[in-house]
């Protein structure tokens, strides 16, 4: 926390020192430092931030991929539910892909079971042989997808028919379309673990015969498109 308050101090200072009219110096005082509650926005936003810097460090709750293997009751302790690491090399034995929560976490205190996918800074093997996560942050499936993008770590399906979800051609080389994105190793990969996430709508272009996802897009944006081309 001091070095969070040493940072905020310096860009303050920086900001004032740049933007005042009076030929004086800057002067940061405590109430500078002082701000109100993210907003719900402003979280999102800073998870998405979060997130960005270990996007190879994301986990997803073991009963999410592994439902018959492992089962989650009211009695169970957020410190004993496991997760899965993206990436983690697959093992015969499920278990053996399993890290926790760290008893020190915040999350141990929600009351609740903690959320499916976690973002955390590292990996520690403890006293009791079980690897203990000291998590960031929680991220929704979307947001996930956006932060992945364009990397190595992101892929696509075909685009999803069915339920209200149609391809919506532009041109030949353009098109709107919903699919499932996947994170981590592909679908066939028997080495590495990987996971589907929300379908999302996408932008496509073609090139050199193959349909890329320029970006993901809103809702709204694809029934916007959907009602414009009719």
């Amino acid at each position: 926390m001091d070095e969070i308050l040493k940072l905020r101090k310096q860009l303050i200072y920086i900001i004032k020192s740049n933007t005042r009219q009076e030929n004086v110096a800057a002067n940061v005082t405590e109430s500078d430092l002082k701000s109100d509650l993210p907003s719900e926005i402003q979280l999102k936003l800073l998870k998405q931030m979060i997130c960005a810097g270990f996007i190879d460090q994301v986990a997803i709750r073991a009963d999410c991929i592994y439902p018959e293997e492992v089962a989650i009751t009211n009695r169970t302790s957020i410190i004993n539910i496991p997760y899965v690491p993206v990436l983690m090399t697959k093992s015969p034995e499920v278990s053996d892909n399993f890290v926790y929560i760290h008893p020190s976490s915040l999350l141990t205190n929600v009351g609740e079971i903690p959320p499916k996918y976690l973002v955390y800074h590292s990996l520690h093997l403890g006293a009791n042989g079980k690897t203990r996560m000291n998590s960031l942050c929680d991220i929704k499936s979307t947001p996930l997808a956006n932060v992945a993008g364009k990397g190595s770590l992101l892929s696509y399906s075909k685009p999803l028919t069915g339920q209200g979800m149609r391809t919506i051609d532009i041109s030949p080389t353009e098109r709107y379309c919903y699919v499932v994105p996947r994170f981590g190793a592909t679908v066939d990969s028997d080495l590495k673990i990987g996971w589907d996430l929300n379908p999302v709508a996408v932008h496509q272009i073609k090139k050199n015969g193959q349909w890329k996802v320029d970006k993901i897009v809103t809702n709204k944006s694809y029934s916007a498109m959907q009602k414009k081309h009719k």
